[in-house]
């Protein structure tokens, strides 16, 4: 992790400015309401990880990636092709999946979530390390 944290620096340093970041967006935790039949934004709830830093770290939540997000969000499919966003949003997917872990084990007391984790864990930083080389696979 460590080694995949320096060799993916840059990456990160490249933000410059901080956007406030939900840190747990998904589906379950965005509200929606039904206006004259129109299905419109109601709400956010679940803010315990909302945090000030890299706009890549909501658009790496593997749960919560689809078109209409990506409308809301405002980038295109494309976007998230790029190769620094790439990279960025690969490190964000790596943090979401400790944290994910962390929580599964310590809240729900779930020995799956955490049975896996060093595997999964190498797999991801490998797929970064692939990234920032250029030698990802398509």
């Amino acid at each position: 992790i460590m080694q995949t944290a320096e060799m993916t620096r840059p990456a990160l340093m490249s933000v410059k400015k901080p956007v406030l970041c939900h840190g747990d967006l998904w589906d379950g935790n965005v509200l929606i309401c039904n206006e004259d039949g129109k299905w419109k934004f109601a709400a956010l709830i679940d803010l315990d990880r909302a945090y000030f830093g890299d706009p890549a770290f909501d658009l790496g939540n593997p749960w919560a990636i689809n078109d209409e997000f990506l409308e809301g969000y405002g980038v295109s499919r494309d976007f998230l092709e790029e190769r620094e966003m790439k990279l960025r949003r690969s490190i964000s997917e790596l943090v979401y999946f400790l944290i994910e872990a962390y929580v599964w084990k310590s809240q729900y007391n779930g020995p799956d979530a955490s049975a896996n984790a060093s595997r999964i864990v190498l797999e991801k930083c490998d797929a970064i390390k692939a990234i920032a080389e250029g030698s990802e696979s398509r």
